[in-house]
């Protein structure tokens, strides 16, 4: 029974640095909504609380 072998693909160093780029700002935008939607829920429990208080 033969398997078949795949050789890793050649990648310039100028490739590995333009995915190394995209995949930083791809993970920095998920960073920065998980911010963002963790302000939205302090938003919301602060604006709870004080209906609850008043």
């Amino acid at each position: 029974m033969s398997e078949s072998y795949r050789k890793p693909a050649q990648v310039s160093d100028e490739a590995r640095v333009v995915l190394a780029l995209a995949a930083k700002a791809l993970v920095e935008q998920g960073a920065d909504r998980s911010a963002a939607l963790t302000s939205q829920r302090h938003s919301a429990v602060i604006l709870e609380r004080i209906s609850e208080n008043s």
